[in-house]
């Protein structure tokens, strides 16, 4: 029987995977790291430019036993996008299973391969 979908449908979960880790979340912030303003004679501002977009993002994945840690200046693919690694912090806990928060970024500018 197909899924019957009353009200407002929403996105669940995270939607990419990472190679021999589990995603358990994934959070980005764009923004432009050059912003220009232009004034008119009297002081106001008239015209903003934005350039260079750049996406920062958060990966915290659980790891399996085959991962390997990624290290800063790497690259990582989330959900088809290639991310160059910034840094990473491991969390291990009594009982727990390991994690690792990768922190990302994706510039405008750069091509990764």
């Amino acid at each position: 029987m197909a899924a019957t979908i009353l009200g407002t449908a929403h996105l669940y979960g995270v939607s990419g995977t990472v190679t021999n880790a589990t995603v358990l979340s994934f959070r980005d912030k764009q923004s432009c790291k050059n912003v220009s303003e232009t004034l008119d004679e009297s002081g106001k501002e008239i015209e903003r430019r934005y350039d260079d977009l750049q996406t920062e993002a958060t990966l915290v994945v659980r790891t399996r036993s085959s991962y390997s840690r990624p290290t800063p200046g790497s690259t990582v693919v989330y959900d088809s996008v290639t991310y160059e690694v910034v840094d990473t912090e491991k969390n291990t806990v009594q009982k727990g299973f390991r994690e690792v928060t990768l922190n990302v970024k994706k510039s405008e500018g750069i091509t990764y391969a």
